[in-house]
């Protein structure tokens, strides 16, 4: 869904800025037998926390790749959980939406042999095409521990959002802030 989607529910709400592109990942173990989506069918797959955006991107992928939850035992798991699954085998991979280089993934990297999986250009075109907000994204290669290959995902745009009650000088205030990309993803 699009931004236009969240202003239609949340009429309180107003958007002050882009930040960073968030990318969404898709990890397994580099043991795994997965290697496209395709081969996730049968598998158990974390797409993200619960009404989180992570499992609105993952739903969405998982959809345009002909993926129902009929072929893929999804899991809503945090991300922290989800690599703590993954590494003890309990699920066979997890999405993530989040700035490059994403500190759970890197540390995961560290402790246990991983792989992402790229997106197929059928699915991330079906995905520029069902919002304004994607944009196609390359993960390149060496981000991680272990990836020697450049991955083809899709990006979406972190945006600061306030209540609509917030006072111009606030805004003012807020967007005149020295912030650094690295202060932001401590955050993630």
């Amino acid at each position: 869904r699009g931004l236009g989607d969240v202003y239609k529910r949340q009429e309180d709400l107003r958007a002050i800025a882009g930040l960073y592109t968030e990318t969404c990942q898709l990890v397994v173990r580099a043991d795994s037998n997965i290697q496209t989506l395709d081969d996730l069918s049968g598998h158990t797959v974390s797409i993200g926390a619960e009404e989180s955006g992570t499992e609105r991107n993952a739903t969405q992928i998982l959809e345009f790749a002909g993926m129902p939850s009929s072929l893929v035992a999804t899991k809503n798991l945090d991300y922290i959980e989800a690599t703590k699954e993954l590494k003890a085998g309990d699920i066979d991979a997890f999405f993530c939406t989040a700035g490059l280089t994403t500190t759970v993934i890197d540390e995961l990297s560290k402790e246990c042999d991983i792989r992402l999986i790229p997106l197929t250009d059928t699915v991330i075109s079906k995905m520029l095409e069902s919002s304004s907000a994607y944009t196609s994204e390359v993960i390149p290669a060496g981000t991680y521990t272990g990836q020697t290959t450049d991955i083809s995902t899709i990006g979406v745009k972190s945006v600061l959002i306030t209540k609509s009650d917030v006072s111009d000088d606030t805004i003012e205030q807020l967007t005149s802030l020295p912030v650094s990309y690295t202060h932001l993803r401590a955050h993630e």
